[in-house]
């Protein structure tokens, strides 16, 4: 049986649905809402974040210049705007960095409310560098670098409730002898320096646990991760 309240939210959403139908065909054409796609770069890019603060916009991917079975390298390349129509690119801003193994993300970045652009990038294994730029991606800086941390999932930069930020970074973890993956995080107000690392679920039937994702809401943070039940 459906309870009241999720009896009204089908109405609604059967309601809606009805209308969109009713809606001409001409509305729901491409050519309204996108404009004709544009290569960025020739080749050679991959692994692309996107951001924006209603003012400023930004993509952000890595630029591969060697890859085989050991591992590769890669740089940081960018491209910007503070109006949708013009845009800037800022190719190779950060680089080059190795990996080994296989290629994934290697970073993340947020742009606060002034327009300031916050990158977090593995830089080797151990280490996890922050950089800033406060012109739309003309120039970056560095702000912290972290202690050494083994680091084996790309690190995720996110905006606090607090109007800080948190880093999150993925390790190995010392919950069991089987080396599982644990998610680990740290506090800043305002990128330049940073808290220690912490367990995010240090619960011990949570053997292994990975992929968060964050967002905040009414002043609280609520992160969302995948782990392993012992016992499920």
């Amino acid at each position: 049986m459906i309870r009241q309240p999720e009896f009204h939210k089908v109405i609604r959403t059967l309601f809606l649905c009805g209308i969109m139908l009713l809606l001409p065909p001409a509305v729901f054409g491409e050519d309204f809402y996108w404009e004709a796609e544009q290569a960025l770069v020739g080749s050679g890019a991959s692994f692309t974040r996107s951001a924006s603060n209603g003012g400023v916009m930004a993509a952000v991917w890595q630029q591969q210049i060697r890859q085989d079975e050991e591992g590769g390298s890669f740089y940081l390349s960018l491209i910007s705007s503070t109006d949708g129509s013009r845009w800037n690119k800022n190719e190779k801003f950060l680089g080059p960095y190795s990996y080994t193994g296989k290629q994934s993300f290697f970073y993340s970045f947020v742009i606060d409310s002034g327009g300031r652009i916050i990158l977090a990038v593995s830089e080797n294994d151990n280490t996890v560098g922050i950089y800033e730029s406060d012109d739309a991606g003309g120039e970056f800086s560095l702000l912290y670098r972290t202690p050494a941390f083994p680091v084996r999932v790309s690190p995720r930069i996110s905006h606090s409730a607090g109007d800080g930020l948190l880093l999150f970074v993925t390790q190995e973890s010392n919950q069991d002898s089987f080396g599982s993956l644990g998610i680990y995080y740290s506090a800043s107000e305002n990128g330049r320096s940073w808290s220690d690392y912490r367990p995010l679920a240090p619960e011990p039937e949570l053997k292994g646990n990975f992929l968060p994702s964050h967002t905040n809401y009414a002043g609280r943070d609520y992160v969302v991760f995948q782990a392993f039940h012992i016992g499920s």
